[in-house]
């Protein structure tokens, strides 16, 4: 997502870690050691100089799942999901020039090309693959 709307990264550093070794199945409430990270850190340059960094959280259990916060010379975007993926996420967009405070956006009218879909995960899917 961050390619299509920021550009590829450049001198990309990442790092990836198993804070937490157990999880819970949660079909048996057993505990089971975990095989896969739960923490992936990802920092680079975007095309035009500006710093990006990603951190993909497993398990946090009072933060909300996905936020991307973009902050360009004269305003911010705030994006977030209820879901950590934001391709199958309904998305919340937020924004603010200057020193205004973040507010709700709407789409534009006519900018959601399949509205029969919205509140599905095949939503975003759908506008991914157009």
């Amino acid at each position: 997502m961050q390619a299509v709307v920021l550009g590829e990264l450049t001198a990309v550093t990442a790092t990836v870690a198993t804070v937490r070794p157990q999880a819970v199945n949660t079909d048996t409430g057993a505990a089971i050691t975990k095989t896969a990270p739960d923490q992936i850190a990802v920092i680079g340059r975007l095309p035009d100089g500006a710093v990006a960094g990603m951190h993909f959280r497993a398990g946090a259990l009072r933060t909300t799942p996905f936020v991307w916060e973009i902050d360009g010379t004269r305003g911010s975007l705030r994006i977030t999901a209820d879901v950590s993926l934001p391709a199958s996420a309904a998305l919340a967009v937020e924004g603010a020039r200057d020193q205004e405070a973040l507010s709700s956006l709407e789409l534009p009218a006519g900018y959601d090309r399949f509205p029969a879909l919205a509140g599905t995960p095949a939503h975003n899917v759908a506008h991914l693959y157009a």
